[in-house]
Parts: C-alpha cells; structure tokens; sequence
C-alpha cells in the first residue's frame, strides 16, 4: 500500500512542482498567494486581462493538486 510522503517530501515535492509550472502560472500564483496580490494587480504585471489571471491561477492550482495527488498515490 502506498504509504503517506512524509512532511520534508512533500515540501521538496511542491517546490519543485512550483518550479515546472508554466512562467504565467507560477508567476501569477506566486503574486497571489505570496504577495497577496488581486488579480487586477496581476493583471497589470503580466500584461494579461483579470480573467486570464484567474483561469492561470486555476490552472496552476489545479497542476499542484494533480501532483499532490499522484505523489500520495490517490
């Protein structure tokens, strides 16, 4: 049986996932969730429209979780 990633593996797990993320996403998630930025502000950087900042967002969202999963063995 799969067995748990223990605390230390999971943290190199995702900042190595965080690493293979497309630019734009990671970009726009680090801006989000480190900086607390709004996706209006995002936008401005990037150059990108708000809801392109939030389907990026999603995205990588959504790519971390996948990876999270698969190294959980879910």
């Amino acid at each position: 049986p799969p067995t748990l990633l223990s605390k230390k593996e999971l943290v190199e797990d995702m900042r190595f996932a965080l690493q293979e993320l497309p630019l734009k996403e990671g970009e726009a998630l680090r801006l989000k969730v480190h900086e607390g930025m709004k996706y209006e502000q995002i936008g401005e950087i990037l150059g990108v429209s708000r809801g392109t900042v939030g389907w990026l967002v999603h995205r990588a969202m959504g790519r971390l979780s996948k990876r999270l999963r698969a190294a959980q063995g879910l």
